[in-house]
């Protein structure tokens, strides 16, 4: 018995000091929630100026989505890598991206502020992953 109580602070201490927590889901995802593909656009945007906020509006099969959150924003480089989920059986979509240049926390400044737009664009299957790589060229200022 001291043996067996040994062995279970043990792998108590071992599980808690490697990883902070040890955690178990008596009620685990199946198989249909594991391979819930969805299409996938990599926004991959450069040149976009350091730690700015942006907005991500798209239109897929379920509507229109709006991003904006302290979270959507470039890195200290000026670099988007955004990994975005459109809706399951969206074949077409319109995608706009607004950058707040000038970094008031407005995405409504002409001249400043930079957009890119994209509309009727296609995704052929729900598995099918886009690169969409950009650069500051690609988003003109808003009009």
């Amino acid at each position: 018995m001291r043996i067996y109580a040994s062995r279970v602070v043990t792998l108590t201490l071992l599980c808690v000091g490697l990883s902070g927590a040890c955690t178990y889901d008596s009620t685990p995802p199946g198989d249909d929630k594991i391979n819930d593909s969805k299409p996938l656009i990599m926004i991959d945007a450069n040149g976009l100026g350091a730690d700015r906020r942006v907005e991500i509006r798209v239109t897929d099969a379920l509507g229109t989505v709006t991003t904006a959150t302290a979270a959507e924003k470039t890195d200290g480089t000026g670099r988007l890598l955004y990994p975005l989920h459109l809706a399951r059986g969206t074949r077409s979509y319109d995608l706009r991206i607004i950058v707040d240049a000038n970094a008031n926390g407005l995405f409504n400044d002409s001249t400043t502020d930079l957009r890119y737009s994209v509309t009727a664009a296609t995704i052929a299957s729900d598995t099918e992953m886009k690169n969409l790589r950009l650069s500051v060229t690609d988003f003109p200022a808003l009009p």
